[in-house]
């Protein structure tokens, strides 16, 4: 009977971000936990050089086309093909799941963006596809989704829009995100909410454009508060735009994409995040390690993420008028109300997304899976 000795992961990459972090954090913490080697198969899309973690992440593949992360991808399903088990992802799982057909290597897919009716995630095409494309939910192949041994969201959100697509499938389960600082932890501090904080990319669905609308408002009542926008993408130019539009130049700072994120962090007092479909929202959780308070849409996975009044505060999605409210109740935090909600948000950070328990769930489903394919035969 074989054990597991193998994981296989892959992403494809199209920035430095947090789906990329979760990947490289993901394979370095099971191979420092538990006996088993890990490789992860990179394909770099539409980028000019690897990530300046190398050094620090043993068993990385970078590609950089199709026919490249075809043949690394293979080669690596390849070796010791009965003690392997491959985590996949939503934007190649055609291609993945072809390869490790063709190797007898039972395959999950993740995914990090959560497939929903009305909104489209970028994923391959086909299995011979070298483009992204954004394709809606119900246009994702689910024929080929279903002959994946598991399908794992990373939340309960996450689940639940996998689900609504795969009835039948009776491995869709939820495995929630989890993540590591760098560097020593802030002390929690109890501080007056006049510095809020944006970090994401600047891509239509994170509803940033929704949060300078609700900062400008909110800055009309109370002229000292300040608000920073850390992330870059093919919405800055026209964020920029909208900042003037709405004569808010002086109190918004665009800070494009920051390497040293922790120190932001640590400069700010309250974190934003505005998108009401986010799969998780591993932002949330990085303010919450730091002792930030933080704002959030009550829905997808933010909303698991936080609980209204004992973790930080929620408003209601897409409502401008709520998000307002809540980031006014955030101005009026007395000293012992933030103590209070950063340092629960901090401890629950710490006891439910960890990088532990999410290797340790992982790679208990991957002795699963492996041992179901062991069964099969």
């Amino acid at each position: 009977m074989s054990a597991l000795r193998r994981i296989v992961v892959t992403w494809m990459a199209t920035a430095y971000g947090g789906a990329e972090k979760s990947s490289l954090e993901l394979c370095r913490t099971i191979r420092q936990r538990f006996q088993v080697e890990v490789t992860l198969v990179m394909w770099h899309y539409g980028e000019d050089g690897k990530f300046t973690l190398d050094a620090q992440q043993p068993n990385v593949v970078h590609c950089f086309n199709i026919d490249e992360y075809r043949q690394c991808l293979a080669a690596a399903l390849s070796v010791d093909a009965l003690s392997t088990v491959m985590f996949s992802n939503h934007r190649t799982y055609q291609l993945d799941l072809e390869l490790a057909e063709q190797s007898g290597v039972p395959t999950a897919v993740i995914f990090r963006q959560t497939p929903i009716a009305d909104e489209a995630l970028r994923t391959l095409a086909s299995p011979v596809s070298a483009e992204l494309t954004y394709l809606h939910g119900d246009e994702l192949d689910w024929d080929s989704l279903h002959r994946a041994a598991a399908l794992v969201g990373i939340s309960n959100f996450g689940a639940r829009g996998i689900a609504r697509f795969a009835e039948q499938h009776r491995g869709v389960v939820r495995i929630y995100n989890g993540l590591q600082m760098p560097g020593e932890i802030g002390r929690v501090s109890a501080r007056d909410v006049r510095r809020f904080l944006i970090v994401a990319r600047l891509i239509n669905w994170k509803a940033v454009d929704f949060g300078i609308e609700a900062f400008t408002r909110l800055s009309c009542q109370y002229p000292d508060v300040r608000l920073q926008i850390a992330g870059d993408g093919e919405e800055a130019a026209r964020l920029r735009q909208l900042t003037q539009r709405l004569q808010a130049s002086a109190k918004v700072e665009f800070l494009g994409f920051v390497s040293d994120i922790r120190s932001v962090y640590l400069d700010n007092d309250c974190l934003l995040h505005l998108s009401g479909i986010e799969s998780f929202g591993r932002v949330v959780v990085e303010a919450a390690l730091c002792g930030l308070a933080v704002v959030v849409p009550q829905s997808a996975g933010t909303g698991e993420v936080v609980i209204n009044e004992h973790t930080g505060l929620t408003f209601a999605p897409s409502d401008l008028s709520d998000c307002v409210r809540a980031m006014e109740r955030a101005y009026h935090l007395s000293e012992n109300d933030y103590l209070r909600l950063a340092s629960a948000a901090r401890q629950r950070a710490l006891a439910m997304f960890n990088l532990e328990r999410l290797a340790e769930e992982y790679v208990g489903l991957a002795n699963s899976m492996l041992h179901q394919q062991i069964l099969r035969r």
